[in-house]
């Protein structure tokens, strides 16, 4: 990596330098996000910055996996199509020897009569 470049680590690690009270803005205080933060602050004390700090980072991989807790991410597709419904889902990851992680075809399983004709 060349001089001036960054990773995502670095920005973030630049961002919990700050102090949270940085972070707000006149437009940004009304939006879901600020009132998640306002919320989580009440009721843990901390900012999410603070209690997910640098020894958080990958938390679902380190302290998940060894218990048998699975997690999927950077799904794509027809997601509109299951906004607001429950419906079972199946991970069907590509099968090799010592991986720890696998591309993966995720499929939705809906009723019969949802399917086009």
């Amino acid at each position: 990596m060349g001089q001036g470049q960054e990773t995502a680590l670095d920005r973030r690690r630049l961002r919990q330098r700050r102090s949270p009270d940085e972070y707000h803005h006149p437009q940004l205080d009304a939006t879901p996000a600020a009132e998640a933060q306002r919320f989580f602050k009440a009721k843990f004390g901390k900012t999410l910055e603070e209690f997910f700090d640098d020894s958080k980072y990958q938390l679902m991989h380190i302290e998940m996996f060894p218990y048998g807790i699975i997690h999927a991410e950077c799904f794509g597709g027809e997601l509109d199509l299951l906004l607001n419904r429950r419906v079972q889902v199946g991970i069907f990851p590509w099968r090799f020897v010592d991986g720890e992680s696998s591309i993966s075809r995720a499929v939705a399983f809906v009723e019969d009569s949802e399917y086009e004709e």
